[in-house]
């Protein structure tokens, strides 16, 4: 009889361990599903502030060649997500991030950084979309020495752009967008 009694004590150990581990897992699944949502919004929102400061870098390095014909100078630029269009018509280099966790400002309003560069938020569903774009209707630019519009992808390799100044054409600067 005092057999049963010990084997009786060994399963309670094994259930309670079952249990308390059980519980344990209920407990961290749940502090993750509340913890997960601030961690992407804050990822986002470093990655938009990111960006903003490698278009800042692009405009600077810009402005840098504007002041001697024939100067060229590289720029580096990290395409972790979003899309990144050379928009050679509308004269504007555009940074696109769709379905961000984060509203970086206020929906439908955009918002003026520094000199040449504007932001705006627009609502999609429960996320928005965010958009950064610097602006350079005094200059006229071409990406690869070609006048066409060129889209880049979000990639793991860093793009090195090469800025170039081209001379005066047509009464106007002419700026080349190297991308390799």
């Amino acid at each position: 009889m005092q057999k049963y009694f010990f084997k009786g004590r060994k399963a309670d150990v094994w259930i309670s361990t079952v249990l308390y581990t059980l519980i344990s897992l209920a407990i961290i699944g749940t502090l993750l599903a509340v913890v997960r949502p601030r961690i992407d919004e804050m990822r986002d929102h470093y990655l938009i502030d990111q960006t903003i400061n490698a278009l800042n870098q692009i405009d600077k390095t810009v402005t840098s060649v504007k002041t001697a014909q024939g100067m060229r100078l590289p720029v580096e630029f990290q395409l972790s997500r979003g899309i990144l269009i050379f928009n050679t018509t509308d004269k504007i280099i555009q940074w696109n991030l769709p379905d961000s966790r984060y509203q970086y400002s206020e929906i439908g309003f955009p918002v003026t950084i520094g000199k040449s560069l504007s932001l705006k938020t627009l609502k999609s569903g429960d996320r928005w979309n965010i958009s950064v774009q610097l602006n350079y209707s005094d200059i006229n630019f071409t990406v690869n020495n070609q006048s066409s519009s060129k889209t880049y992808q979000s990639s793991s390799r860093v793009y090195s752009i090469w800025v170039e100044n081209k001379g005066m054409v047509d009464n106007m600067l002419k700026i080349d967008f190297g991308l390799e």
